[in-house]
């Protein structure tokens, strides 16, 4: 497979992680984006009609209804993008003889156990946004051999909706803000991710075939007002005056979702496999406020 064409990855979805496996790419790649305004994912003609124009050799999935309050009442909504889709696509890769990679979540978890959650763990998930993800995982078991799904957690990027960009639009307007302390993850850049799911295409293109379940997420954990934290004391690094930090408890914080309160995922697998090590997120936090307001730039 060494000519250009042969190494086309058919990327589903327009979100942090999407774009940034578009930005990143990877040299005689070439990397197709089908946003949903092009694919309904939830119909399997739709799909393969996609599939079978593009004639790629690998896809991704990063496609998910991923708003977690909105997925407890639009219940069918969620799992018709969250299940079905995957298993569309699944049936469209089965049947041009593709490998797939897919993109899940820690939300898998219920959060009730303090040590790492590793890939023999048994799901138990506690809201519809992280049922409706498990029963994607399964659909594609199911119905394709050649597959990757990469479990994630607390995805950011400098763009799209994700908590960086929440509490930076709160720097201007908020001489407070709230934060949860205790609900513990791992927060990881939507470009590490993109980075792993191409290194790991390159590899099955190139003949690995290391199918299954792998977890992969940023280091070290925090709580969400950690993450905060973080984010603040770049702010500040950078002139930037920043409202005043306030640690509140998950019963706190008006939600209609019951979220995991402690949710860290064993990294090992993947490393031992495919070398791939966990990343340390606090630099993207710096390089992404650094990209936003270049050091004297100050608002």
């Amino acid at each position: 497979m060494s000519s250009m064409d042969s190494k086309a990855a058919l990327v589903f979805g327009s979100g942090q992680v999407a774009r940034a496996v578009y930005r990143v790419g990877m040299p005689k790649w070439k990397v197709v984006l089908v946003p949903h305004s092009m694919v309904d994912i939830r119909s399997v003609e739709s799909v393969r009609t996609v599939v079978e124009k593009e004639q790629c050799s690998i896809i991704i999935n990063a496609a998910a209804f991923t708003n977690v309050e909105k997925s407890e009442v639009s219940e069918d909504e969620c799992y018709a993008v969250n299940r079905d889709g995957p298993a569309n696509i699944a049936i469209a890769a089965a049947a041009y003889n593709l490998p797939m990679l897919h993109l899940s979540t820690d939300y898998v978890f219920d959060g009730g156990q303090s040590r790492k959650y590793n890939e023999l763990d048994l799901p138990k998930p506690k809201n519809v946004y992280g049922a409706s993800k498990f029963s994607g995982e399964r659909r594609i078991q199911k119905l394709i051999d050649r597959y990757i799904i990469i479990r994630t957690s607390w995805v950011f990027s400098a763009e799209g909706t994700n908590f960086l960009n929440k509490i930076l639009s709160s720097l201007s307007v908020h001489r407070e803000v709230k934060v949860v302390a205790d609900q513990i993850g791992c927060p990881t850049p939507a470009v590490s991710i993109a980075q792993v799911l191409l290194r790991i295409s390159e590899g099955i293109l190139e003949g690995r075939n290391e199918w299954g379940l792998y977890h992969y997420c940023g280091n070290p954990q925090t709580s969400w007002y950690g993450f905060a934290k973080t984010i603040f004391s770049y702010a500040e690094k950078r002139g930037i005056k920043v409202p005043k930090l306030t640690e509140i408890s998950t019963g706190e914080y008006e939600s209609m979702v019951d979220r995991p309160p402690h949710v860290v995922m064993e990294c090992s697998k993947i490393k031992d496999i495919w070398g791939i090590e966990q990343p340390d997120w606090r630099p993207k936090v710096d390089e992404f406020l650094e990209m936003k307001w270049p050091k004297g730039n100050l608002i």
